[in-house]
């Protein structure tokens, strides 16, 4: 099935008076590089440490161990997110400091971490942001992975090459015996994390006052030395210039909702990739970012701006809770490519106070149509036990299936036959919910069928991933030869295409030319055909260069060829 996830809830239209523009007060970001065998980091950490501990409520710091020049352990536990924000700020040696994006002058070398003083904090904290933030973190009793959300809310105008950051920190590591060749024994805000990745969450290029976005992390921890110390830091950078727009620590507070009434649709689940079936039960995933209790919602949907259908919601939900709603199944008339819009209304009987994360739109083509006889080509990870497929037909019953596979990191072939024509459905599982590709080896799945037409493949996927298909009235037939000595030419064709062919009886003979994804460009049926030696030529002009399936034969066979122009 499809899974569309929206990472963040953004545009608004419309806000009252208490939501007038004004400008937030800043969070300073120092951005720290060090190695813990650094002389020179050695030398300038003790006050340039004490200097962001004198100003908490001003300035917050993530620190970037390098692996130079010399051995760093914090650095061989994660190398590849710090090396990341090197190239970033193309940074040469440590240590080096940068602050809200900018490199740190002064009297020493340009970006010296000794050269921040509390002039320079306090100008930079004077400096109005366009953004308030909240960062909330929550860390489970087992003390073995973080929990966070973090909102961004614009409280004026902005906008830029934006990008939201946020970085797991370690806020004090402390060794009896230096881990470096540079003495130093305590470190602090130690980079863990960059979550998602390294290069952070884009966001929308444009806001207005009020717009707002909430993006959730998780992470197992890994090589923490002490789950007490575990915090995070997060921030909004503008990758044009590289400005930091504002900064936010993490805390145990939970997120304070920005409207009263505010329901949001996180996701639309449940949708086919592509559809041979005239129905849909979609599933819509709500949260009500609101203040208030979320107690009753209207969900409209419509497929092909066919008239809207409402399913009234009735429920209670407090701030930040979130149900899954399965819409009842309904028909819809299927098109070429069709387009699912499902919108949240009425908030408690009354207008939303944000409407621009109401609406989701899920686009899906037509399913192909495609021959009986396929091939699956399945490469497994490195956990092949995790992964099975089956095909099930339009009622649901189980046509085939993998069983239990155990080659790890192989390429399988598996051949397919299906035995009537009908719409069918193809399903890869993975019980480890990482798909297979990339977290646990370099797995992919392709089915094409034997004209080559491809029916789905992929690699990344979570849980599951089904493609459906339409069998070709004709299916079954392909393999086999109506005629003798059926030769098409040249291939590849230009404006005319030419058959041979012999034939043994007086019959009619149909020449069918479809795309691999089963449209068909040209059919053109020839009555009455003797027995003998026969060729035909067939104007091709209008098609556009590619690859297409030519189908043959007679009423009761009929030979398949693919042919290129």
């Amino acid at each position: 099935m499809k899974y569309l996830f929206l990472s963040f809830i953004t545009w608004f239209f419309g806000f009252t008076a208490i939501h007038a523009q004004q400008e937030s007060q800043r969070l300073v970001l120092a951005e720290e590089f060090t190695n813990a065998s650094c002389g020179p980091c050695a030398s300038q950490n003790p006050a340039f440490d004490a200097l962001l501990a004198a100003n908490a409520t001003k300035i917050t710091s993530i620190k970037y161990h390098t692996n130079w020049p010399g051995t760093d352990p914090m650095n061989a536990q994660n190398p590849q997110d710090a090396a990341a924000r090197v190239t970033y700020y193309q940074v040469s040696g440590v240590p080096y400091c940068r602050m809200d994006g900018a490199v740190v002058n002064g009297s020493a070398y340009s970006g010296a971490p000794s050269n921040l003083t509390q002039a320079k904090i306090d100008a930079a904290w004077a400096v109005p942001s366009p953004y308030e933030m909240q960062l909330y973190q929550y860390i489970p009793p087992s003390n073995d992975s973080v929990y966070l959300s973090l909102l961004i809310h614009a409280t004026d105008p902005d906008a830029g090459s934006l990008v939201a950051h946020l970085a797991v920190i370690e806020k004090h590591i402390h060794f009896n015996s230096a881990p470096g060749g540079n003495g130093e024994k305590d470190f602090y805000n130690v980079m863990k994390k960059l979550l998602p990745g390294k290069n952070g969450t884009v966001l929308p290029a444009s806001w207005t006052a009020g717009d707002y976005v909430v993006l959730d992390y998780a992470w197992a921890f890994a090589n923490v030395y002490n789950p007490v110390e575990v915090a995070a830091v997060a921030f909004v950078q503008n990758n044009s210039d590289k400005n930091v727009r504002q900064a936010v620590n993490s805390s145990s507070t939970p997120l304070i909702p920005v409207y009263s009434r505010d329901a949001a649709i996180l996701r639309v689940e449940e949708v086919p990739l592509n559809a041979c079936s005239m129905k849909l039960s979609p599933a819509v995933t709500i949260r009500n970012n609101g203040s208030q209790p979320l107690t009753s919602l209207n969900i409209r949907y419509s497929v092909n701006g066919e008239p809207a259908q409402t399913y009234a919601w009735t429920g209670n939900l407090a701030s930040w809770e979130k149900t899954r709603i399965t819409i009842p199944e309904f028909m819809f008339a299927l098109a070429d490519q069709n387009s699912l819009v499902v919108t949240a209304e009425d908030p408690n009987g009354q207008a939303d106070e944000y409407v621009k994360n109401n609406s989701v739109t899920v686009n899906f083509p037509k399913a192909p149509t495609v021959y009986r006889k396929m091939q699956l080509s399945l490469r497994t990870d490195n956990n092949p036990q995790e992964t099975t497929w089956e095909i099930r037909d339009e009622t649901g019953g189980l046509l085939t299936s993998s069983g239990v596979i155990t080659q790890a990191n192989t390429l399988l072939t598996f051949p397919i036959q299906i035995p009537t024509g009908g719409c069918y459905t193809f399903t890869v599982f993975d019980a480890g919910g990482n798909g297979l590709c990339c977290t646990q080896g370099y797995g992919y799945y392709q089915l094409l069928d034997s004209t080559g037409a491809l029916i789905g493949e992929g690699d990344q996927f979570g849980n599951h991933v089904t493609h459906a298909f339409r069998i070709h009235s004709a299916a079954g037939l392909e393999e086999t030869d109506p005629v003798s000595g059926l030769e098409v030419f040249p291939n590849p064709f230009g404006d005319v295409l030419s058959l041979r062919f012999t034939k043994s009886a007086t019959s009619g003979f149909r020449v069918r030319i479809l795309t691999p994804a089963g449209m068909e460009v040209f059919d053109k049926t020839y009555t009455g055909m003797l027995p003998g030696t026969h060729e035909l030529e067939i104007s091709t002009a209008m098609l556009s260069p590619g690859v297409y399936i030519l189908e043959a034969g007679n009423d009761h066979r009929s030979k398949i060829v693919k042919i290129r122009r």
